[in-house]
């Protein structure tokens, strides 16, 4: 199991260096509520704890992995990723991807499928035996564009699945909304994906009332 960290949002804000009555005055507090530290030299004194104060941890750059093997694609789609703010690595094939993972520890992988020596399915079993946690979203983006194709893409564990050609700002937009969602509310958008894409392959397979049959 992988674990990765998680990004929080951090504030700023100006201290102001308290006066010497001020620090008499909190040095004589303690605290008495369990979760709240306890001074040594003042356990067990009957005084009351004040409201713990929540500090937002610092911010980290949302890291990305971008799987593709052709590289003028590949350099587009990792300048567009750059230019909204994510750090980016970038591999050319599955086999190199698998190396990349442990160590670069991406919040979020676009993947193509159509490699060589190492595919975008076998990167995909990878990540199944070799889980994350929290669980990687991954967006296949690939020029497979059968529903079978697409179906099998995201029951092997892809949250997305976006064909190929499309326009560097969907897909931005596309993994800014995956990265707004919770682990809970991925699920839910995998399997809507599922789906949406097999009621449109039964529409497709099921005869028409006027079909003519032999």
């Amino acid at each position: 199991m992988i674990v990765r960290n998680e990004a929080h949002p951090s504030t700023v804000g100006t201290s102001v260096e308290p006066s010497a009555l001020e620090r008499q005055r909190r040095g004589s507090e303690v605290h008495l509520n369990p979760s709240c530290p306890l001074p040594p030299s003042t356990v067990g004194a009957d005084l009351s704890c004040p409201a713990p104060i929540y500090r937002p941890k610092e911010r980290s750059i949302t890291k990305i992995l971008v799987i593709e093997d052709d590289i003028a694609i590949r350099q587009v789609i990792c300048l567009f990723l750059q230019l909204s703010g994510f750090k980016v690595a970038e591999a050319q094939d599955g086999q190199q991807a698998i190396s990349i993972l442990p160590k670069f520890s991406p919040d979020l992988v676009v993947l193509d499928l159509m490699m060589r020596p190492v595919d975008g399915w076998e990167v995909l079993n990878w990540l199944r035996d070799h889980p994350f946690t929290p669980p990687l979203p991954v967006l296949i983006l690939t020029a497979l564009t059968q529903l079978s194709e697409q179906v099998h893409g995201l029951e092997a564990g892809a949250v997305e699945y976006m064909t190929k050609p499309t326009q560097p700002s969907k897909l931005v937009e596309r993994i800014q909304t995956i990265l707004s969602l919770s682990v809970e509310q991925r699920a839910m958008l995998r399997r809507k994906r599922i789906d949406e894409r097999r009621s449109v392959l039964a529409r497709i397979s099921a005869p028409q009332p006027d079909e003519f049959m032999f």
